[in-house]
């Protein structure tokens, strides 16, 4: 029989297609949603592999926003220290030339502008660091826009409880085990394979199981 099987982030669908049935289980509490029969249909179905957040980019896009914002404040902070130590060292010029016997005075500025520049490394560092998680951010992204991430796609939320919409798609794939998936991250999919021994009324009926709770099949 082949079963999909919901659990947090992910959602499992087995692949026999030598099965007559499809069962819908909710693998948290064990409790059946819908059974469609298929007769002696061949009926291929896909794993659809999604995370908590059901592929919105959203949560990216806003760290790198907050990380852009901490690279300019700190880009502002270096300004100001060199600001600081250009007139640190101006005043020590002064000192130098003018204020014979201040050795002590001048050592505290020395000092003083040494700890600056200090900062300034420091902080220089600090940006290097966060201008990689940005690009660490990006590179995220784009693997994500790479993989046609569809926005607000389904997700099983902390309650177990299905949201979204659900992805025909007709692309599968035969991983190392054998078993027939679409691994575009960040989407619910529903993949009916090309049998020559189809039946809509099948894929009807599955759609309106997917559609009583919750999830929407679209054809792609």
């Amino acid at each position: 029989m082949k079963e999909y099987q919901v659990f947090k982030g992910s959602f499992y669908v087995a692949t026999n297609k030598s099965d007559a049935d499809i069962t819908i289980t909710d693998t948290r509490t064990g409790v059946t949603l819908c059974t469609v029969a298929t007769g002696s249909q061949a009926l291929f179905v896909a794993i659809g592999s999604f995370g908590g957040g059901g592929g919105n980019t959203k949560p990216l896009e806003e760290e790198i926003e907050r990380l852009n914002g901490v690279v300019s404040e700190q880009d502002l902070q270096i300004d100001i220290l060199t600001a600081q130590k250009r007139a640190a060292m101006e005043a020590n010029t002064m000192l130098n030339a003018e204020l014979d016997g201040k050795t002590e005075e001048v050592n505290s500025l020395n000092s003083y502008i040494g700890g600056k520049a200090t900062d300034v490394s420091g902080y220089a560092d600090d940006i290097d660091g966060i201008r990689e998680r940005v690009d660490a951010v990006n590179a995220k992204v784009e693997n994500l826009e790479g993989a046609n991430v569809v926005p607000n796609a389904a997700y099983v939320d902390e309650n177990g409880e299905l949201h979204g919409k659900a992805i025909v798609y007709n692309t599968l794939k035969t991983d190392a085990n054998g078993k027939r998936y679409d691994v575009i991250e960040g989407q619910f999919i529903y993949a009916p394979g090309k049998a020559e021994n189809e039946d809509t009324e099948v894929h009807a009926n599955l759609e309106a199981c997917l559609t009583a709770h919750g999830l929407t099949a679209v054809e792609a």
